[in-house]
């Protein structure tokens, strides 16, 4: 989970900031571009919810999409 929130970090899609009652936690909160991007991925999720659901429950299969659309966004 650590390496995820790191990566999103890098992508500026979110900040990690300390845990006010916990100093070995962080909390993580999305910042314009992430939440720029969870907007349209709720949209696609409801546009193409038959899309998705047809991919099953395989979730290296679902990562994997994950990755690709997002290296179209990059131009990948």
């Amino acid at each position: 989970m650590s390496r995820t929130f790191e990566r999103l970090s890098r992508s500026a899609y979110l900040t990690r900031i300390p845990d006010p009652r916990d100093g070995r936690r962080s909390l993580a909160r999305l910042i314009p571009a992430g939440e720029s991007v969870l907007a349209v991925a709720e949209q696609i999720a409801r546009d193409d919810s038959p899309v998705i659901g047809a991919l099953g429950h395989d979730a290296a299969v679902r990562r994997r999409l994950i990755e690709l659309i997002g290296q179209l966004g990059e131009g990948s």
